[in-house]
């Protein structure tokens, strides 16, 4: 189960990835669809947790988001090293 930091943290991500990284990140960033679709899925869940008050805890589904987090972040990163 998660911890509060992790909820979040994990609340925080996600809203503040949907205005940045639609549209332009997957183009861009070269990350594959399949990690979209997952980002998009914790976006939903977080959507139920916020909203509806439904929140269950997916260990799996977190681990695999914040390794998505880090290739995006390393992606980003690698953009700023070019653009500079």
């Amino acid at each position: 189960m998660c911890c509060k930091g992790e909820q979040t943290w994990l609340s925080v991500l996600l809203h503040r990835s949907q205005f940045s990284m639609r549209g332009w990140g997957r183009h861009t960033l070269s990350i594959p669809v399949h990690k979209w679709r997952l980002l998009a899925k914790c976006h939903a869940e977080r959507n139920l947790a916020l909203y509806e008050g439904a929140f269950s805890a997916d260990q799996q589904l977190l681990d695999e988001l914040i390794l998505i987090a880090r290739e995006l972040q390393m992606a980003i990163a690698d953009l700023r090293v070019r653009d500079a």
